[in-house]
């Protein structure tokens, strides 16, 4: 993990304070369950903001494969409570942060990347821990595998691709 950190003294609004990155490179294989949401730990970064005002920029970026007819969709959370969550719609849709639908029918052999940004509002001076959480479909399980296809099977395979996932959290003066 890369910290970063320069005084926030004289700086103006909107600088960045410090940097913190947790990168991975594992393949690890998740299977939630239906409808259940699971921790992908290795996404876990933690950053110690300097002042109450400041904010955390958060961009996680994932890499991940997907079995065929998959809807994932991933929320974020700051110690262990949801944040930038979308609302439910009629029909028990799952709420999540952001999601990616491919829907071309030869999901198991492609990897996909996601990635999202938020500005979040801590209002702490003491550390504080983000964590990406993943949901594959809502009425049967599905499969996601992060940074290699879903069709993998050892790193010899034809298919393996061997990516990085990154969470990465910046203050931003406030």
């Amino acid at each position: 993990m890369a910290i970063i950190k320069i005084s926030d003294r004289g700086l103006p609004s909107g600088s960045i304070l410090q940097v913190v990155q947790t990168a991975f490179n594992t393949n690890t294989l998740y299977d939630a369950g239906t409808n259940t949401w699971v921790e992908a730990t290795e996404m876990r970064a933690s950053i110690t903001p300097s002042s109450t005002s400041n904010k955390i920029l958060v961009i996680p970026s994932i890499c991940f494969g997907l079995e065929t007819d998959s809807q994932p969709i991933f929320k974020l959370q700051r110690d262990s409570t949801d944040i930038s969550i979308g609302n439910t719609y009629t029909g028990g849709a799952r709420q999540g942060t952001f999601a990616c639908y491919p829907r071309g029918g030869g999901e198991t052999n492609s990897v996909m990347t996601a990635t999202f940004n938020f500005l979040d509002s801590p209002s702490s001076t003491s550390s504080v821990r983000y964590e990406l959480w993943l949901n594959n479909r809502g009425t049967s399980a599905k499969e996601t595998r992060l940074n290699a296809p879903q069709s993998y099977t050892s790193w010899g395979d034809a298919n393996a691709s061997g990516l990085t996932s990154t969470m990465t959290l910046m203050e931003v003066a406030g």
